[in-house]
């Protein structure tokens, strides 16, 4: 707090006034009407005028809209967040930043209070953020605690948060910035430099349009910034003020070699090539010594689209393929599967399902054959089919063990048969034919994690009628038909079939009793 001094000094209410839209409220007297307006605080003649009708007051010269103060006013009510930059009172190199929470809360203002006269318009201006940015340290951002709102003078008044743009997020507020008194604030420091080379100032020429207390706590964190900007490498600097590339360089460093964290070798190739220094280049550099890859730098553009347009469901969260193809397969030449996707455009996410199938398949990884197909689209087009033979095999083999152990599933009576379904194609097939859900069943049929039947008449066995799923424990769950329904007149029938099932596997469970004992 020593660098800011006051937090509100002397004309910061009055750029509050000015930041907040004015009203002329009318009211009508005698079958006249009168407007008072909240920037002047006089009453004038408002003939003519109707509600939300924008305009400008006669008397101050101010734009206004006209508000019927009949009309209810507890939803109206204004938000403004103004930002104040000045010069620190302690150090030279140092910039702070003010921001103003401003509340107007029109629906305080009564006619009665117009009559008496107003001192003071029902508008709130309260000190909620603190910035201190020091160049070559950075920024520190201190934000109002309104937990300890009502005891100014504790320590805790402001709590310290990281300080970067994103200044009231909430559509409701309006950001009002000073150009100005920014101008003035950074003149004769080091920010002044800085944001005077030319590719700076054409992109930073007024701080009206942007929040320009991330531009600063970036210039100050990294004081290589000038540097790269002098040097041409538009891209990267930029990526390092939007906070996407600050971990790729160095904030202070012996040169450019050592700022960029690039080999003597990698420098040499750079500057002898004239190539530009970019956010993904040094991405892939990065990536590249992680994974101990040797990849021709004139490439790094393309492979980093190669992999940064392609993800997977890892698991339990969505991750690049290649870092998962890495992780996944560690012994595979990731250098060549990269170079392999990026010069047949192929998807990451599509190579990584083409290397499940074939450890699916059990087939030779190490095959340049099979690893780099010459079509890679038809191959996996081929080893997906391949895949769901091999799959629907194993699950038949499974659902059969299963099927054997549901002897007490069967029964016959009242003209009906009852009979656990045989292997998943029966069950997709009952579905089918039934019109309904039942083929989505067949995995957890398969790993006995449910039960289904067919119910059909006994003078009709192979004709789909009703599909039954019991619990594990043999509690009935539902018996659907055709499109989900149940025939009326089937309705008798199937409420005593079911009362013969109960007393079927009553004496069935009698039995496994007396087996047990």
């Amino acid at each position: 707090m020593q660098h800011v001094g006051e937090l509100m000094p002397e004309g910061t209410r009055a750029k509050a006034m000015d930041a907040i839209l004015h009203y002329i409220w009318v009211t009508k007297e005698n079958g006249t009407k009168r407007g008072y307006c909240t920037s002047c605080l006089q009453w004038m003649p408002a003939e003519g005028t109707r509600h939300k009708q924008n305009g400008i007051c006669p008397r101050c010269g101010r734009k206004i809209q006209y508000r019927e103060l009949r009309y209810k006013r507890k939803s109206l009510f204004e938000r403004v967040f103004l930002i104040e930059y000045r010069k620190s009172l302690i150090e030279k190199d140092t910039v702070v930043c003010v921001g103003h929470d401003i509340e107007a809360q029109w629906d305080a203002l009564s006619e009665f209070r117009m009559r008496t006269g107003v001192d003071q318009l029902p508008v709130k201006v309260i000190a909620s953020e603190v910035c201190v940015i020091r160049y070559g340290n950075g920024g520190a951002r201190f934000v109002r605690s309104y937990y300890s709102s009502h005891c100014e003078g504790k320590d805790i008044f402001f709590r310290m948060r990281e300080c970067r743009s994103g200044y009231k997020p909430d559509y409701n507020y309006q950001v009002i910035r000073d150009p100005v008194a920014f101008l003035r604030a950074i003149e004769g420091t080091s920010f002044q430099r800085v944001l005077s080379l030319p590719r700076l100032e054409t992109q930073y020429s007024t701080a009206l349009e942007c929040d320009m207390i991330n531009v600063l706590d970036r210039i100050a964190a990294y004081p290589t910034l000038e540097y790269i900007f002098k040097m041409g490498y538009i891209n990267l600097g930029n990526a390092v003020i939007a906070r996407a590339a600050g971990n790729l360089i160095k904030k202070h460093g012996k040169g450019p070699r050592d700022v960029l964290k690039l080999t003597v070798e990698q420098w040499a190739e750079i500057r002898g090539k004239k190539m530009d220094v970019t956010y993904t280049m040094l991405k892939m550099v990065k990536l590249c010594k992680e994974l101990h890859l040797d990849l021709p730098l004139e490439r790094y553009e393309s492979l980093y689209r190669t992999i940064e347009g392609s993800y997977t469901w890892d698991g339990d969260r969505t991750e690049q393929a290649f870092s998962v193809i890495v992780k996944r397969f560690p012994s595979a030449d990731h250098k060549a599967i990269l170079l392999y996707c990026d010069r047949r455009k192929v998807r990451m996410s599509d190579y990584y399902d083409y290397l499940g199938q074939l450890k699916i398949l059990e087939m030779n990884m190490e095959s340049e054959e099979y690893i780099y197909p010459k079509d890679f689209q038809e191959m996996h087009a081929e080893l997906s089919r391949r895949v769901k033979i091999k799959a629907s095999k194993l699950q038949a083999a499974q659902l059969k063990k299963f099927v054997a152990t549901l002897k007490r599933y069967e029964l016959r009576s009242n003209g009906l048969v009852l009979r656990p379904l045989k292997d998943p194609a029966e069950v997709i097939k009952e579905g089918t034919t039934l019109h309904h859900c039942v083929g989505s069943y067949a995995d957890r049929y398969a790993r006995g994690e449910t039960i289904l039947c067919c119910l059909r008449r006994e003078v009709e066995p192979d004709k789909p009628l009703y599909t039954v799923e019991f619990t594990t424990a043999g509690k009935l769950v539902q018996c659907r038909g055709d499109h989900n329904r149940t025939a009326v007149e089937d309705e008798p029938i199937l409420k005593a079939f079911w009362l013969t099932f109960e007393r079927h596997m009553k004496r069935y469970a009698k039995k496994a009793e007396r087996k047990t004992a």
